[in-house]
């Protein structure tokens, strides 16, 4: 899921208003987000809502990374209009009612990174689009955006300077069952399912391969395993989002207190959800 997000309206002048780079706004229009400082003035209502309002930008952010940019119909045909290199063929236009869009957002996820624009319908009407972060950076230079290349570039440098740390994963008991009998045939259907990570994006990095220590599985709420990681085992990317981690047997709590004494996290805890995220990151 997406962790937050951050908006901008852009005026018919093609000015930008309000700063992508903050969680505050002027516009009062983006629903969820920060206005002055306060609570979100508007989180009850649909953002798709507000993108069918005309001139209308936002930023989701996956973690820390600008995975797709939601805009209004209008905005996104006025791209196309303004830059035939920027024309979106069929081929990569996936069409979704909102409340398909609102429940796969892992799908979506998967669709920008393979280029593929989603269009959110409701009764028959396009209601907002979501669009490819760097699309959106090239049909709107006005906006500022800051190159993608360069946000990773610096989240990765940013990231090589920290310690070792643990990765959380959270789960839901129906998302357990369904690994469980993906891998129902394997000796070990739980391991095998808990050894294939992903960094929500995609396989996860190397540079943050080399500080995990530990995962940490939490299923409804509840601690359910912990794991270690060995930092110099090697890692396995599949095709897609996925990499196999040599992932330990479950420790117990005289284990874990032993080779983590400051993760104060053990099996049977209450570890609530992180809102909007199924991917959580600890330091030591």
């Amino acid at each position: 899921m997406w962790q937050k997000q951050r908006c901008a309206q852009v005026a018919p002048s093609g000015r930008s208003h309000g700063d992508t780079s903050t969680a505050n706004t002027t516009s009062s229009r983006c629903a969820g987000a920060v206005v002055g400082g306060g609570e979100p003035s508007t989180a009850r209502i649909p953002r798709w809502k507000y993108a069918a309002d005309d001139k209308f930008v936002q930023v989701n952010l996956n973690g820390t990374e600008p995975t797709a940019m939601m805009l209004s119909p209008g905005m996104w045909s006025e791209g196309q209009k303004t830059n035939k290199d920027l024309v979106v063929p069929d081929s990569h236009v996936r069409e979704r009612a909102s409340t398909d869009a609102r429940i796969n957002v892992a799908d979506v996820v998967k669709d920008l990174a393979a280029g593929i624009h989603t269009v959110v319908m409701f009764r028959g009407a396009q209601r907002a689009v979501f669009a490819p972060y760097e699309w959106v950076r090239l049909a709107f230079p006005a906006l500022g955006l800051t190159p993608l290349e360069d946000i990773l570039a610096d989240l990765a440098s940013a990231a090589r300077d920290v310690g070792p740390h643990v990765m959380v994963v959270y789960r839901k008991t129906r998302t357990q069952g369904v690994l469980l009998e993906e891998f129902a045939r394997s000796a070990d259907p739980v391991w095998e399912a808990d050894r294939r990570l992903s960094s929500l994006r995609g396989p996860v990095p190397s540079w943050r391969r080399a500080g995990l220590r530990a995962v940490v599985y939490v299923v409804d709420g509840k601690v359910a395993r912990v794991r270690a990681l060995d930092p110099g085992a090697a890692w396995e990317d599949l095709p897609g989002v996925f990499s196999l981690a040599l992932v330990s047997d479950p420790l117990s709590r005289t284990e874990i207190d032993a080779r983590f004494p400051s993760l104060k996290l053990c099996p049977g805890d209450e570890r609530p959800t992180t809102a909007g995220s199924s991917r959580e990151y600890i330091d030591f």
